[in-house]
């Protein structure tokens, strides 16, 4: 009976899953966030610094933080993490100044290490435990086209709020990953090998992952291309995307369209990945995305238009494939029992990099101009990710 008990518990997960996706999907800032730093008084390379300031939260925490899921529960985990970022928005809205921007951004990062990697780690090992963890890519994908569809609703009523009350925004997104905070606390843990909670376990429990990726050369080679696959877009999205909508001519009252229509289109290529990827491969899947960023960067540093907004929608198209493809092959080589400590280790390496890349790319930007620094993205995407295509993974 309790066994029976134990695998419905598991197999609600799913549906939960998909709860909690929406919940951490419901970004009511996103259309506004660098608009709102860059009315506050603070410039590109300053951007750049708060977002470094959250990586060095996470480089920080993250390890220590995926351990800690590991050891005493990822549903805790992401508890907290959720926590954490409804304190983060609520500190932004209340300080609206560079320090409280910086100091929010330190203590989202820390929410964020809570989050990465509990969260996608309980759902594989809940699928491992009832066999089903060959549809991880597929429920992965719905789960991700949940929280895109969250973010159409979040960035509609975001920007609408925001007209009203630039601080309001915050608060009432605080509020609402306090309710997602607390709704993960209904999740099933899987069972894994019991280990005691304390600092002598939670250190030998680390060395151990990181031996355990070294050794794993496939592991290590996704890791790496994950950030370099993924980087590009990245400093895109966190410090350029909402400036260069006003660079084509925007206008700031319909911004919440144009994220509501990205995520719209992001939503449906989650869906179709694990269709995309079947029939397209491993290989070719890997080039398409190194590729097709690198273009899509290209045309919209050397031509402006308001019809270039079809090509960020295609740009955030590449990222959502690239996102639920990796995260699938990542998984594959890692074990359940370190397997949120694996994946701390790969956002630990993400974030020391991103780290200088924001600050460089903040300070491009300065110095430069929208234009040039979309060059940047273009060759620096194409190069890298090439290199590693044609020489690491040889």
């Amino acid at each position: 009976m309790k066994k029976l008990e134990y695998k419905k518990g598991l197999e609600s997960n799913i549906w939960k899953y998909y709860i909690y996706q929406f919940f951490a999907g419901f970004w009511l800032i996103s259309p506004i966030l660098v608009i709102f730093y860059l009315a506050n008084n603070t410039n590109y390379l300053q951007l750049g610094s708060i977002e470094s300031i959250g990586l060095l939260a996470l480089i920080l925490f993250e390890i220590p933080s995926g351990a800690f899921a590991d050891i005493v529960g990822r549903k805790t985990s992401m508890f907290l993490g959720l926590l954490l970022a409804s304190t983060e928005l609520l500190l932004i809205g209340y300080g609206a100044n560079y320090l409280a921007f910086m100091i929010a951004a330190f203590l989202g990062g820390i929410g964020g290490s809570l989050i990465s990697g509990a969260d996608t780690s309980l759902l594989y090992d809940s699928l491992k435990e009832i066999k089903k963890e060959k549809l991880f890519q597929k429920i992965k994908g719905r789960a991700n086209a949940i929280t895109y569809f969250s973010v159409v609703i979040a960035s509609l009523l975001g920007s609408f709020i925001y007209a009203k009350n630039n601080a309001l925004v915050f608060y009432i997104n605080g509020f609402i990953f306090i309710l997602g905070g607390l709704f993960c606390i209904m999740f099933k843990e899987p069972r894994l090998d019991s280990i005691k909670f304390n600092l002598k376990n939670q250190f030998k429990h680390i060395k151990d992952s990181f031996s355990y990726l070294f050794k794993t050369k496939k592991l290590l080679w996704f890791s790496l291309f994950s950030i370099v696959s993924g980087g590009f877009i990245s400093l895109f999205h966190n410090i350029l995307v909402q400036p260069y909508f006003e660079w084509l001519g925007y206008d700031i009252a319909i911004f919440g369209i144009l994220v509501a229509t990205i995520f719209i289109i992001r939503s449906v290529v989650s869906l179709i990945s694990y269709s995309i990827e079947q029939k397209l491969g491993e290989k070719l899947s890997l080039y398409i995305i190194v590729v097709l960023q690198a273009i899509f960067f290209f045309v919209m540093a050397y031509l402006n238009a308001l019809w270039l907004f079809l090509l960020v929608v295609l740009l955030y198209s590449v990222w959502s494939y690239q996102e639920i493809i990796m995260d699938n092959y990542m998984h594959q080589h890692m074990n359940s029992k370190q397997r949120a400590t694996l994946h701390s280790i790969s956002s630990f390496f993400k974030s020391i990099i991103m780290i200088i890349a924001f600050m460089a790319f903040g300070y491009i930007i300065d110095i430069t101009s929208i234009a040039f620094s979309m060059y940047v993205l273009s060759f620096g995407s194409l190069i890298l990710g090439l290199s590693f295509l044609l020489g690491v993974r040889k």
